[in-house]
């Protein structure tokens, strides 16, 4: 019985996250998530969309990145801290981001004239 309830839990939080997510990529705002969050599809997700549009996806650490590349085989992930390798680098349709970005980090991917379609960040005034 349990499972099944978990299953359509999981179902609706899915669901409202691709909700959020296709809603936040067209009018370009990023969604915030929180512990509540936790494993209903969101890298799942932003892989489907980051094939569906040929958008990289920039992530927080070596572990997402590995992830991205093992169960999708994305070969467009970018991790944060390579942000300084972008100076140049064109993406016509914007990029997508993982969990693990913090607003100011947001801002200095902005400021380096790339566009931030939507992803997922933790409220960084909380952490």
């Amino acid at each position: 019985m349990s499972n099944i309830i978990f299953g359509v839990k999981y179902w609706f939080k899915n669901k409202y996250m691709k909700y959020k997510l296709y809603n936040g990529f067209k009018n370009n705002k990023i969604i915030l998530t929180n512990d509540k969050n936790r494993g209903v599809g969101k890298s799942t997700l932003l892989f489907e969309l980051s094939r569906k549009y040929d958008m990289p996806i920039f992530v927080n650490t070596k572990a997402q990145e590995e992830y991205f590349n093992r169960h999708f085989k994305c070969k467009k992930v970018f991790l944060k801290y390579h942000l300084n390798d972008l100076r140049g680098r064109r993406f016509p349709n914007g990029i997508l981001i993982d969990e693990g970005f913090d607003t100011k980090q947001i801002e200095e991917l902005n400021h380096l004239g790339v566009n931030v379609r939507t992803g997922f960040y933790y409220n960084d005034k909380l952490m």
